[in-house]
């Protein structure tokens, strides 16, 4: 009877175990931070006015690569292949960021980052972070916020 026993709570252990080992991996999902050195003036890399822009082909990843040397490596994972079934959702996020918020489900992208935001003049340096997202060909619908963050002062 005690072997039943231990045996059935081995059972509901593994059960439980794997449910949360399902859930973890399905609200993973996978991203790439890029650091590039540019001051206040130079460090918007996209064309477009917003702080992100969906990538859909290689040229233009490879035209994003001839802005920052760091995605060079990248050229090898973000090839003509993975563009034919996915896009690459690009974040200027900004100083020194973590991500706050990350819900995607394939057509629906919410994403808050928060960022240092130093109060200065100077015309300096800094390591700007950028988001490479793997996304679905299917989204439609795009909401990226890009905060300071609320636990650091300057």
């Amino acid at each position: 009877m005690k072997k039943n026993i231990k045996l059935i709570l081995v059972i509901i252990f593994i059960i439980i175990a794997g449910i949360l080992v399902l859930f973890a991996n399905n609200n993973k999902h996978e991203y790439y931070i890029v650091e590039y050195l540019a001051s206040y003036n130079t460090y918007n890399v996209l064309d477009s006015t917003k702080k992100y822009e969906v990538i859909e082909t290689k040229r233009d990843f490879s035209s994003l690569v001839s802005k920052i040397e760091n995605l060079k490596s990248y050229q090898n994972i973000f090839t003509n292949n993975f563009f034919k079934d996915k896009s690459l959702l690009i974040v200027e996020a900004g100083i020194n960021t973590e991500i706050a918020n990350f819900k995607y489900s394939g057509k629906n992208i919410d994403l808050t980052i928060y960022c240092d935001s130093p109060l200065t003049t100077v015309d300096k340096n800094y390591k700007y972070d950028l988001y490479i997202i793997p996304v679905s060909k299917d989204l439609e619908d795009i909401n990226v916020e890009i905060l300071s963050n609320p636990d650091k002062l300057f």
